[in-house]
């Protein structure tokens, strides 16, 4: 992959569970790595046969691809765990694939959440 195309900051977020002032669990997200990607939408062109597609939804980015290079604390993210903010959107991450497991590129599938926006607490 050419360095030059990673020309977009993405930051992924873990989940973590604390509890609030009366002892409720509530799932907090945690800033866990910051890094450059190369970002597409929508790779396979055309329909995507995704739930959005066929519920007749219109979302501006439904499904996007972050390319990342390899790294110790990219490979470690999952889908169950983690989530990444793009341009202030969050997205979902649906699969990872890590390319053979070369060691040289990683990517994110994801979906852009419903209400994505971020919001500051």
């Amino acid at each position: 992959m050419n360095i030059s195309n990673l020309n977009e900051r993405i930051l992924i977020q873990k989940s973590d569970v604390s509890s609030d002032e009366i002892g409720n669990q509530v799932e907090v997200w945690k800033d866990y790595y910051s890094c450059r990607a190369y970002c597409s939408d929508n790779p396979q062109g055309g329909s995507n046969g995704d739930e959005s597609s066929m519920s007749f939804e219109t979302l501006a980015h439904p499904i996007i691809t972050f390319s990342v290079r390899y790294s110790k604390k990219a490979s470690s993210v999952d889908s169950e765990n983690f989530r990444i903010v793009f341009q202030d959107e969050v997205y979902e991450i649906v699969s990872v694939d890590h390319m053979n497991y070369m060691k040289k590129l990683i990517k994110y599938r994801c979906r852009r959440q419903r209400n994505g926006k971020l919001r500051e607490d």
